[in-house]
């Protein structure tokens, strides 16, 4: 969440208003999706804590990150679709003012599948006693973002924010696949 708000920050001085209302859109419209991911996040986490005072839970542990791949595939298709939907469509429903919004969107949704494994693996490593990765992941991927669309900003634009917004969110990824691969 806070991404997205150090984004808005970074772009008010540097972008049009209306622009970065195209852009909250957008990035709205992607995340949309993730919040399957949250749901199913916070399932693994009531199984693990369920489970975390025997040894079972490390089992549940890895069987919670292997439910992220299929989640993670969906989001993969997700993320193809609105990949294709054209600048057209979007100008459409929402009207001339969101013209551009295509460009945007699809960038972001490139990030579906990382916000979806985040999702998943943040709780379940909590739960496992392990709060701090998330923290940890969390905090980096957000310094990453900013350096990032300070320098993405100028030169790109909404589609400088829209990949240092996808960028922060793979190495976010990094963090949790590497926390998870030695905890399960």
């Amino acid at each position: 969440m806070f991404a997205p708000l150090s984004v808005m920050l970074i772009m008010k001085g540097q972008v049009e208003a209306a622009a970065v209302g195209v852009f909250f859109l957008a990035y709205k419209l992607v995340d949309v999706f993730a919040e399957a991911a949250t749901a199913a996040g916070m399932v693994a986490f009531g199984k693990v804590v369920s489970v975390a005072s025997g040894s079972g839970s490390r089992a549940v542990f890895v069987r919670a990150v292997r439910a992220s791949k299929f989640i993670v595939l969906f989001a993969c298709c997700v993320s193809a679709l609105i990949f294709i939907i054209p600048d057209s469509l979007y100008v459409a429903f929402l009207g001339a003012s969101y013209s551009g919004i295509a460009s945007v969107a699809t960038v972001l949704s490139l990030g579906l599948p990382f916000v979806c494994f985040n999702r998943i693996v943040n709780p379940a490593l909590a739960a496992l006693g392990n709060p701090k990765v998330g923290l940890y992941s969390q905090l980096s991927s957000l310094v990453l973002n900013l350096v990032l669309c300070i320098v993405l900003v100028e030169p790109y634009g909404l589609l400088g924010c829209a990949i240092s917004i996808v960028a922060s969110r793979a190495f976010a990824v990094l963090i949790f696949a590497l926390s998870a691969h030695t905890i399960g």
